[in-house]
């Protein structure tokens, strides 16, 4: 380290500084000068300068308070550069600091508040900004604020945008103009952000620049809306058919239809609804129009015909009786009544007297007049059978073995059936179907015209005799506990498997559980539907793990990456644990709980951090879990 003679009087000092106090620049801006909003007044002496270095040469330079360095390193000229007390939150020491460059004297500055204006100049140095201890930033001469107005690089050009269909207003974007300042970034404001809405004409956008001091500039750009979309008929009525009266003509009405614009839309039409229309087809047209002159139409037909039908003033009712033999009946009625205002023609499925099966059957008249409208006139006729079919020979119950597939076919001979009239058999299941293993209802029903049945059942059994297959039963395993005396422990998962049916496994442990020192038997047990069942064994050996407490018997710590240190074998295995270093005198210079050889862990300092000197400690090392205790020395070697 240099050391610098010097003899500085006071009272010379002080004129001094009277004298550079009237030595501040006329003009020329500072933007390092904090806000009138940020500045304060200096309290509690000057804990921070920043300096520009106005001198023609490079160099090194030191700059000192009483208590000696503060600031060393090499100058330039323009240099910009900060001066901090050695203490963050503290002035400087002393009344003054002094500014050596290349080892010479160049000034001293006071440290004191009544004596430091920014702005000031010292030998070649200028005082840009400076903070006190109590007051923050220092304010700055009115001279030396920033009075220059951000700069509008470029300005957005008036913008043309046309109106979408479904609205009276558009969101229009655009970037911000780019802007610059001779003090950092200015913050840029808009009476409309991009992506404002837009009402059709011109609206006038201002972007306002203002400098975190305050100073603005503006630049403004028109958006101009226009409309160019016509309106939309967003209904329409649909063609309209309407039946003609004893005149030809028939009266018309419709919902009026309904048209959208972005802005406002007038509707006209040749037509209104409630109009008498014609004998034929006739065009009704409504037109929408916008305020801008933009058109669109809407058109629907009206179309006026004959399609009066007959009418049936009586229909026979519904009929119902026993068959007389067999499977029929001859059945009479009265024929129906109709009338038109036309002639018209009567049709019929089925004349009076006619012959009925047993069952249910619609007969239907059918008129139909000159212009092909037709009216219909039905009844039911129904000839009932009351006798029961009857099955003969229904199979007894059958019991099979289930096959590898799982299922066994069986086979019957079906039942028989008779009844008056022709009969119909179906069945749940036929002969030679496959069944699955348990109970199964096989179901013969017979059924006649008349909708009379009869029904058998019987059941079909397929038992299972397929046993639980077993494969990969672990073999006996032997692990190690951890420090808590027992271990985690996992294994492949035995494999268990049947051709048929549902297995339910059960087991006394899971892979992955903790299991305690000792012999510990594992049992997987497998069942079938019918109880039996395959089981495998294995056994879990724990054996206790061996630790050995170990410290290393020095500790050099001095940054070459060996025992700067000191280790603890195993210690990380006991958490709960206690450490003391103590001096050859008893003295406590080292204390911790937990120590882990990485994170907790002594690295030859004491308590406040301070580096121990080279000597002989003594440690105590203290495992709550087994309540061991562990004593030794320690050489501390620099």
């Amino acid at each position: 380290m240099m050391t610098r003679n010097r003899t500085v009087h006071r009272t010379g000092f002080f004129a001094l500084v009277l004298l550079l106090l009237s030595v501040l620049p006329a003009n020329g801006q500072e933007c390092l000068c904090p806000t009138l909003a940020e500045c304060s007044p200096c309290s509690g002496g000057i804990s921070s300068f920043t300096f520009l270095y106005e001198g023609n040469q490079g160099g090194s330079i030191a700059i000192n308070d009483d208590l000696g360095s503060v600031y060393s390193g090499t100058i330039n000229p323009g240099q910009t550069f900060t001066v901090n007390s050695r203490t963050p939150g503290q002035s400087f020491s002393g009344p003054f600091i002094e500014i050596y460059i290349n080892e010479i004297f160049l000034t001293q500055i006071s440290t004191q508040c009544n004596f430091i204006v920014v702005g000031q100049v010292y030998s070649d140095f200028k005082i840009r900004a400076a903070s006190s201890r109590n007051g923050g930033p220092l304010c700055c001469p009115v001279e030396l604020l920033d009075t220059t107005p951000p700069n509008f690089i470029s300005c957005t050009s008036n913008m043309q945008v046309v109106l979408p269909q479904n609205a009276c207003s558009v969101a229009v974007n655009w970037p911000n103009p780019p802007v610059s300042d001779n003090c950092g970034s200015p913050v840029l404001t808009v009476s409309k952000a991009s992506g404002s809405l837009f009402a059709l004409g011109t609206t006038t956008v201002t972007h306002t620049a203002t400098d975190k001091y305050g100073n603005q500039s503006t630049c403004n750009f028109n958006v101009t809306v226009v409309d160019n979309s016509p309106p939309v008929f967003t209904s329409c009525p649909s063609n309209i058919q309407v039946s003609a009266n004893n005149n030809c003509s028939a009266t018309a009405t419709w919902t009026n239809p309904i048209a959208q614009d972005n802005c406002s839309a007038n509707i006209t039409g040749t037509h209104t609804s409630g109009s008498v229309f014609p004998l034929g087809v006739t065009t009704v047209t409504y037109t929408a129009s916008d305020p801008s002159g933009n058109q669109s139409t809407c058109s629907f037909t009206v179309t006026v015909v004959d399609n009066s039908p007959p009418v049936f003033n009586s229909c026979p009712p519904n009929l119902s009786m026993n068959a007389v033999s067999g499977c029929s009946r001859n059945v009479s009625w009265g024929a129906p009544v109709v009338q038109d205002n036309c002639s018209v023609t009567v049709t019929t499925s089925h004349m009076p007297g006619s012959t009925f099966p047993v069952g249910v059957t619609t007969v239907t008249y059918t008129a139909t007049d000159q212009n092909g409208n037709q009216a219909t006139c039905s009844f039911t006729v129904t000839i009932r059978d009351n006798t029961n079919p009857v099955l003969n020979n229904c199979p007894t119950n059958i019991e099979l073995t289930a096959s590898t597939s799982c299922t066994a076919v069986a086979t019957w001979t079906p039942p028989t059936a008779q009844d008056n009239c022709s009969v119909n058999i179906t069945t749940s299941h036929p002969p030679g179907t496959a069944f699955p293993i348990g109970e199964t209802i096989v179901t013969y029903t017979a059924t006649d015209p008349g909708g009379n049945t009869a029904t058998c059942s019987f059941t079909v059994t397929v038992n299972n005799t397929q046993l639980p297959i077993l494969e990969n039963c672990p073999d006996d395993l032997v692990v190690d506990a951890d420090e808590s005396n027992t271990a985690i422990v996992t294994w492949d998962e035995p494999e268990f498997s049947i051709a048929c049916g549902e297995l339910t496994i059960t087991q006394s442990h899971e892979s992955g559980d903790a299991f305690p020192e000792g012999v510990t038997q594992v049992v997987y047990t497998a069942k079938n539907e019918a109880g039996d069942e395959v089981v495998c064994r294995f056994t879990v050996t724990v054996n206790r793990k061996v630790l050995s407490l170990k410290a290393t018997p020095a500790i050099t710590p001095n940054g070459d990456g060996i025992q700067d240190v000191w280790i603890i074998q195993d210690i990380e295995f006991f958490p709960n644990n206690r450490v003391v270093v103590v001096d050859r005198w008893g003295g406590v210079v080292y204390e911790a709980s937990g120590y882990n050889n990485v994170s907790v862990v002594w690295t030859g300092t004491n308590h406040s951090g301070n580096l121990l000197p080279t000597g002989t400690y003594f440690y105590r090392i203290e495992i709550q879990q087994s309540r061991r205790v562990l004593t030794g020395s320690i050489e501390l070697v620099r």
